[in-house]
């Protein structure tokens, strides 16, 4: 599995916020920790054997971490091998693979305070704090993880049958005054579309100004049926998809009961 672990966009906005460190290059580097896959460095563990891709009963690992500027604990994890080796001067690295946002959560579970993303640089430390409100229970990893597929069909089949599953979506809250409203745009024709996020780093990184709620996605999938919306975008800052009334009608009709 690490051969297969290339987690290009985030390594590409590490780099760029090592570069020039900003708060939305801080905010696009902890939602593409969301997407894709990362790995561990889990040099040191004794051997185990993986049969059938199922690992043996109370396996564990000697998962590398350190400690964060501030002398609070910190897990590493990794865009690719190479920067997992680049740790180890002396020996091969051993990684383990694993969906990207559960670097997040198990980071979050096992009481560290920051996540670093490749810290051998370069480099940068999500303080877990900043991340608080993107518990699982208020993401939609299958739609984000959908989005990543490259061939078009198969991103628009893959988002459907996510989408259909049910779980949360976000929307985004503008401000004006004692006012709020909910964030929407225009589709190519001009049509009002009401926009929904995977998660609130999304929002963060369109319209840092914006609050968000965690919704249903039954309850948004409604709204965006509703005039004036002619349908709904996921996810704006890409990769993105917009989704036509048909498609969120079968979407509707396929939802759990609830």
């Amino acid at each position: 599995m690490p051969d297969l672990v290339d987690n290009i966009p985030l390594r590409e906005a590490v780099v760029a916020f090592e570069a020039a460190p900003s708060p939305l290059l801080y905010w696009e580097v902890i939602r593409l920790t969301l997407q894709n896959n990362l790995l561990f460095d889990i040099t040191g563990t004794p051997d185990f054997e993986v049969v059938d891709g199922v690992l043996p009963k109370g396996t564990t690992f000697k998962i590398t971490s350190g400690t964060a500027p501030d002398g609070r604990p910190a897990l590493f994890a990794y865009t690719n091998q190479e920067q997992a080796q680049r740790m180890h001067a002396d020996e091969p690295a051993r990684t383990l693979g694993q969906p990207a946002p559960g670097a997040l959560d198990f980071a979050r579970s096992q009481g560290y305070a920051w996540l670093y993303i490749d810290p051998a640089g370069p480099t940068c430390g999500i303080n877990l704090e900043d991340a608080m409100g993107l518990a699982p229970e208020h993401r939609n990893d299958a739609v984000r993880q959908a989005l990543t597929i490259d061939d078009p069909d198969q991103l628009r089949a893959a988002v459907i049958d996510a989408l259909a599953l049910g779980g949360t979506l976000v929307v985004g809250v503008r401000t004006e005054g004692e006012d709020h409203f909910l964030r929407t745009s225009v589709d190519p024709d001009r049509g009002a579309v009401l926009l929904a996020f995977t998660s609130g780093a999304e929002i963060a990184v369109r319209n840092p100004e914006d609050g968000w709620s965690v919704r249903d996605v039954a309850s948004v999938i409604a709204d965006a049926l509703e005039e004036p919306f002619g349908g709904l975008v996921i996810n704006p800052a890409g990769p993105w998809i917009g989704l036509s009334p048909d498609e969120l009608r079968g979407i509707q009709s396929r939802l759990p009961a609830s």
